[in-house]
């Protein structure tokens, strides 16, 4: 089965209580095979990593060492942590062993300390040639591997890979065999593509049709997880990952470099309500969206949550957003993975996302005459479904041959 790895912060510790039943009351129907943090999570709690041991899920602390190629608020939580720094740095700044080896060590020391089942190794946002940003990753993997091998590590080992969508083309590929020799190298147990805006643009069919290429290119030497994709986790799925990993109808997508530039602010305390996800569209739309549904009865209907076990009314979803979100994910994964054969898995997720687009276009024409309802962005349903017609076609054609 495929895993559905969730991302938590410290505002979820009631809710993964809940989720879990660890709270005295019933667990969730479906559950996340995984938790995953934020980098300065632990530094605020360390209930989550109580909560995912209580549960028996592994419990990950996402590094996130690609900050250090932006500039972040001197009060940023992450720029205060041991391995943080508020300055960007080059790649002439990170070409040191030294600087190397004292990152890697604080990286994997807080990590542990922090109560992870495994060690993400430090990564780095591999967005154009020619930065010399390709060496640097390449050595820290090295130096990682011959770190943990000198301590005699037991954990399983992450190798995040980051790649802007521009490298996501094979033809860039021999300008990555440097990542590639230094990845095998370090030799992780698993590998997790965080490719950004993969979902993203006019080209986005072929940024999928990229990325699903390089998960097919990986999975023969390692098991492949889909890093942030909660938009595209399904079809990676298909594809052959071993999962993905999404925040809660929220941070859906992999934007690296937006990430970056986010924290060059004060923070800002709070945040928002939640968004809802909608099974049929695969990513969740604000709340008020949903509300302005309810004057048409079809789509009010397409949207709500039909399953008790997950909303034991249908407008349960607008009032436990979260939850409902991780265990419809969750659901709907183990629904996919359940298929046997890869070309029917690929039909599968074609009907899903053509449905999911035909929704999306009903939502759409209310929300052009209902003053400030938001539209749904379709662009990643769409490359979903041609990529996914391709592939099972694909996979058709090679039978009969």
């Amino acid at each position: 089965m495929a895993e559905l790895l969730i991302r938590v912060g410290s505002q979820d510790v009631a809710l993964m209580n809940r989720v879990f039943g660890l709270d005295g009351a019933r667990a969730a129907a479906w559950r996340p095979d995984r938790l995953v943090v934020d980098a300065h999570v632990p530094a605020k709690t360390s209930e989550l990593a109580a909560i995912a041991r209580r549960a028996g899920v592994p419990f990950l602390v996402d590094p996130q060492t690609y900050f250090l190629q932006g500039a972040q608020h001197s009060g940023d939580p992450w720029a205060q942590l041991p391995f943080g720094d508020p300055r960007p740095l080059t790649a002439a700044d990170l070409a040191s062993t030294a600087t190397q080896d004292a990152l890697i060590a604080t990286c994997i020391d807080y990590q542990i300390a922090a109560g992870a089942t495994a060690i993400i190794a430090p990564y780095l946002h591999l967005e154009r040639l020619g930065d010399g940003l390709v060496f640097v990753q390449a050595a820290l993997w090295k130096r990682t591997a011959a770190l943990l091998a000198a301590r005699g590590n037991q954990l399983p080992v992450i190798a995040v890979v980051a790649l802007g969508w521009r490298l996501l083309d094979p033809s860039t590929d021999k300008d990555l065999i440097p990542v590639w020799e230094a990845l095998d190298a370090l030799h992780p147990t698993e590998v997790a593509i965080a490719a950004t805006k993969a979902h993203m643009g006019s080209t986005a069919v072929d940024r999928l049709h990229h990325l699903v290429m390089l998960i097919n290119k990986l999975t023969p030497a390692y098991p492949v997880l889909a890093w942030q994709q909660g938009l595209l986790g399904e079809a990676c799925v298909a594809a052959g990952a071993r999962g993905y990993e999404t925040g809660m109808a929220m941070r859906e997508h992999c934007d690296l470099q937006t990430a970056q530039n986010s924290r060059r602010t004060a923070p800002t305390g709070g945040r928002g309500a939640p968004p809802v996800y909608i099974p049929a569209l695969g990513r969740g739309i604000p709340k008020k969206t949903v509300r302005e549904l309810h004057t048409d009865r079809t789509v009010w209907s397409s949207v709500l949550c039909a399953d008790p076990r997950c909303c034991p009314s249908g407008d349960h979803v607008l009032n436990d957003a979260r939850q409902h979100a991780i265990v419809s994910r969750a659901r709907s994964l183990a629904e996919l993975t359940q298929i046997d054969r890869a070309t029917w898995r690929w039909a599968e997720v074609s009907r899903r996302s053509a449905h999911g687009i035909r929704l999306s276009q009903r939502i759409n024409k209310i929300a052009d005459r209902t003053p400030g309802m938001a539209r749904v962005d379709t662009r990643a349903l769409e490359a979903i479904h041609t990529v996914s017609d391709q592939r099972r076609h694909l996979r058709r054609r090679r039978k009969a041959a």
